[in-house]
């Protein structure tokens, strides 16, 4: 995960497990310490990704450097053009953009908004406008 600044506006990326949850759940693997990642604050992020994750009964997530790697080389590439594109990479990731309070746990919580409109039972989001891809990206299995 990496934010990057510019002009007080502040953009994060969050690569999250999508289909390669499984392979990377299990790397143990310490996360740097929040103020060399700014407002990203892994710690704090993984913390509220993996509260999220237990209220549905889903494991936690550990850091992975592979992936906070490719988040941090996306979130500069985007730097230099502000689009709130996805990479079309190997790995889901949620976006997120703010003025200057925009944060890994911040960033997480407003994707959590999301989880009333996704409907457990098929599987789909149907409920409020209908959005929940974000959402079910923090608490895949």
């Amino acid at each position: 995960m990496n934010k990057m600044s510019f002009f007080g506006y502040s953009f994060i990326v969050v690569a999250l497990f999508s289909d390669l949850t499984q392979a990377y759940r299990h790397t143990p693997a310490q996360p740097p310490k929040a103020n060399a990642n700014g407002d990203v604050k892994p710690q704090e992020t993984l913390a509220v990704h993996n509260k999220a994750r237990a209220m549905v009964g889903v494991g936690p997530m550990v850091w992975n450097e592979t992936l906070a790697t490719y988040a941090q080389n996306y979130a500069h590439e985007r730097a230099r053009d502000c689009a709130m594109k996805h990479s079309s990479g190997p790995f889901g990731e949620n976006l997120a953009a703010g003025w200057g309070t925009m944060s890994g746990p911040v960033a997480t919580e407003y994707w959590m908004t999301e989880k009333e409109n996704y409907d457990y039972d098929s599987n789909t989001c149907g409920g409020g406008d209908g959005v929940c891809g974000h959402y079910t990206q923090i608490v895949v299995a």
